[in-house]
């Protein structure tokens, strides 16, 4: 067949065939026939809506294949309106159990009439991207978790809402792009995804107020983009959306997500703290921004058509690509004198950002991959390597607790108590989660991480440093309960054996278990 990029004179030119209505029309009807094809189950299962059909018409072929009423497919998808479920009916995945258990599913990509220029417009590389996103909402209709109503935790509870989204999300979208790598598709969108993921995606969590609305946290699968960039070469191209693979596909990431630790509660309660430090350094770095743009505010405002300078700091901080202006390919004497100067401090503000989660990559989790994603974004490297956090049970709650106040007697910044008492709180509400989980009927024994500083911390730093190197909590503090009934009154100390443990640790210091550190740091930026 084909590849893509050959002369237009060749009949066979996917460049030629998927273009348009007819080119959006025969995608759609390829990725159905290989679907069903390979898995027979889905057919009257799994149903792909096609945005181009007359709407009322589709629904209502859909609601026959699943041999039920228009009325009753409706209500079984949580909508009161008919009006109401056919506008939701884009960009999302419906499923529900019905009372007989069968599972059903209606796959819904964007409108492609939605796009610049409509469905007459498109491009193949237009009708590859809306394949992709067909792709990935058929996948949620497939996921063994989704229809075996499987739960990481109550949807009323946040931490477990989050946690079960994004082991959903995890696996349409990492799914997605592994059967187009398996049908031949480059690596290059998936290797841009991974890095645009790992740059912003740890800044998005459950409780987000603003910034990303806590949606971005969803596709935090950079590490998994990692791992099918490590099972695939790069592909021709593909030329065909007649795709091969999709039962090896819903195997192969439910095994991954299976064996990953961040996708679980542990996982998403360990993130939380994390975050709410991630956006605090984010909303300090954008206050500085707009402080160095409050001299071309008005000019910059009227120009780039923006109503305040928060919304112009956050575009550009979070949205722009900043390697053109590296290596010098973006014509800067194009810009105006106001743009020049903004995307000049916004790029020294992103560098800032980059040379802050460097310095603080054994206090977070994340802050190494966040800074090689960044590094990248800033032209300052070639490459990215997206590299998972330590487990949750490797590099734990209680160790980051430590080493942040050890960071915040150092140096009196009160950020890094903040973030200490942070995964202080995650340490508990981890260990409140595990024991609800054990069955155990006996009364919960928390440790309030919170006394444990204020009654040791400052007398004994030697048990910080234990903390710090990974030495269990529990191993080296006991309390008194002078009164069971208020444990406003327990008391804490180190446990009486804490020297032979410390000396057992000094014969074999175990790992720090921190991401490895990243090549060293910027240097500051050439001004233009």
């Amino acid at each position: 067949m084909a590849q893509a990029g050959k002369s237009e004179t060749d009949a066979r030119n996917p460049w030629d065939i998927y273009r348009g209505r007819q080119g959006y029309d025969r995608m759609l009807s390829e990725i159905r026939e290989s679907l069903y094809t390979q898995i027979p189950e889905a057919r009257g299962s799994v149903e792909i809506f096609d945005h181009l059909a007359d709407p009322d018409r589709e629904i209502d072929r859909i609601a026959r294949t699943f041999d039920l009423t228009v009325e009753r497919l409706q209500q079984e998808m949580g909508y009161g309106k008919y009006e109401d479920f056919k506008k939701a009916l884009n960009g999302k995945n419906m499923s529900a159990t019905l009372p007989d258990g069968r599972h059903v599913s209606i796959a819904a990509a964007w409108d492609p009439d939605d796009a610049p220029g409509g469905a007459d417009d498109l491009t193949f590389p237009d009708i590859k991207r809306y394949a992709r996103i067909i792709v990935h909402e058929t996948l949620h209709g497939l996921d063994p978790r989704v229809r075996n109503s499987q739960e990481l935790g109550p949807n009323g509870w946040v931490i477990g809402m989050m946690a079960n989204t994004r082991s959903l999300e995890m696996f349409a979208d990492v799914g997605a792009q592994n059967l187009m790598l398996r049908n031949g598709d480059t690596t290059q969108s998936t290797f841009n995804t991974m890095a645009n993921y790992d740059a912003i995606a740890a800044f998005g969590a459950p409780y987000s107020e603003d910034l990303f609305g806590g949606v971005m946290t969803r596709y935090d699968n950079g590490p998994f983009m990692q791992q099918l960039l490590k099972d695939y070469p790069d592909g021709p191209g593909m030329e065909s959306f007649r795709l091969e693979g999709w039962r090896e596909t819903v195997d192969k990431i439910s095994r991954m997500r299976e064996a990953s630790p961040e996708i679980s509660i542990d996982g998403m309660i360990r993130n939380y703290a994390q975050t709410l430090s991630f956006q605090s350094i984010y909303r300090t770095k954008i206050g500085e921004l707009e402080t160095r743009l409050e001299p071309v505010k008005d000019k910059l405002l009227e120009q780039s058509g923006f109503k305040t300078l928060r919304e112009f700091s956050e575009h550009y901080f979070d949205q722009m690509n900043f390697r053109g202006w590296h290596d010098g390919s973006i014509n800067r004497d194009k810009l105006t004198p106001e743009f020049r100067t903004a995307l000049s401090a916004t790029y020294d503000a992103k560098i800032e950002l980059c040379a802050w989660m460097e310095n603080n990559h054994d206090l977070f989790p994340d802050a190494a991959r966040v800074a090689s994603a960044t590094r990248y974004h800033l032209g300052y490297s070639q490459t990215h390597i997206s590299t998972a956090a330590p487990s949750p049970q490797e590099l734990t709650n209680d160790t980051l607790m430590a080493r942040n106040w050890l960071r915040f007697k150092e140096t009196g910044d009160p950020f890094y108590r903040d973030a200490a008492n942070d995964f202080a709180s995650s340490a508990e509400l981890a260990e409140e989660h595990a024991y609800q989980n054990s069955g155990d009927h006996g009364k919960f024994e928390g440790f309030d991480r919170y006394r444990i500083m204020t009654q040791l911390f400052e007398t004994r730093p030697d048990l910080v440093q234990a903390l710090a190197k990974g030495i269990p909590l529990r191993d080296v503090v006991t309390v008194n309960r002078v009164n069971p009934d208020n444990l406003n009154d327990d008391r804490y100390s180190v446990a009486s054996n804490f020297d032979g443990i410390i000396a057992r640790m000094n014969q074999t210091p175990p790992e720090l278990n921190a991401p490895a550190a990243q090549p060293p740091s910027l240097q500051p930026p050439a001004k233009p």
